[in-house]
């Protein structure tokens, strides 16, 4: 069969994965991410883990389709879990999940995780609970991309063992949580109209809150949505 040929975002996703042995992707849908990988000869293996019955069964399609049965591997299971105990990776990626999501399945597959490998992850959204899990868990974000795929903005995260405050020295903290140190930095044009739409999205929600009832809930929204959009303003805008 041909070249696989890959969404903007995966092919970011792919230029984190270095020339590496063993993969395991979290979500793998129709295990194209994987697939490509090995064509082009950036691993030499890979898992491809899916909790849905119909994407697991259409990864063990197309791998089958691809010739690859012998070094990839789809696996039916939950999260990190579809690794065995004291299976060794050298590259994790989970793409197109919430980053709240994402940040909750490492978490409870740490046992799975030995520190040493390198995690590559592409939130839809709220990437910033990655930022703070890789913190909590001794991770360095080593890299981040931002791509624009059709109507959406998305972020992409590579992290390393190391020193999870190395890239927040001599910035803003809560900035660079929200909006990505390196991503800060280079502030390509993707990101400015990212955060651009994002804040025209937080003034709408924030207007509509302005006929709600003041209780609690609605206060700490508020003040979260205003807190969010100072750096915004001060960082982008």
């Amino acid at each position: 069969m041909g070249d696989i040929q890959l969404s903007p975002r995966l092919e970011s996703v792919a230029s984190f994965v270095h020339r590496q042995k063993k993969l395991l992707d979290v979500g793998s849908d129709h295990a194209l991410l994987p697939l490509a990988l090995h064509k082009r000869g950036q691993i030499d293996e890979a898992v491809a883990g899916e909790v849905n019955q119909g994407p697991f069964e259409a990864a063990v399609k197309n791998i089958d389709a691809y010739g690859a049965a012998s070094t990839i591997t789809a696996r039916h299971g939950d999260g990190l879990f579809v690794l065995h105990a004291e299976e060794a990776v050298d590259v994790v990626t989970i793409c197109g999940m919430g980053g709240e999501l994402i940040a909750r399945l490492l978490t409870e597959g740490k046992s799975r995780l030995s520190g040493k490998e390198r995690l590559v992850l592409q939130p839809n959204m709220a990437a910033a609970s990655i930022r703070r899990f890789l913190i909590d868990h001794g991770y360095e974000l080593v890299a981040e991309d931002v791509v624009q795929e059709g109507h959406r903005f998305y972020e992409v995260l590579a992290a390393e063992s190391g020193d999870p405050y190395k890239p927040y020295q001599d910035v803003d903290r809560d900035a660079a949580l929200l909006l990505g140190p390196f991503l800060l930095q280079q502030k390509k044009t993707a990101f400015i109209e990212k955060w651009k739409r994002e804040y025209q999205e937080w003034e709408r929600v924030l207007k509509a809150l302005e006929h709600a009832a003041d209780d609690e809930a609605v206060l700490q929204k508020r003040d979260e949505l205003k807190r969010k959009m100072n750096i915004v303003e001060e960082a982008v805008l």
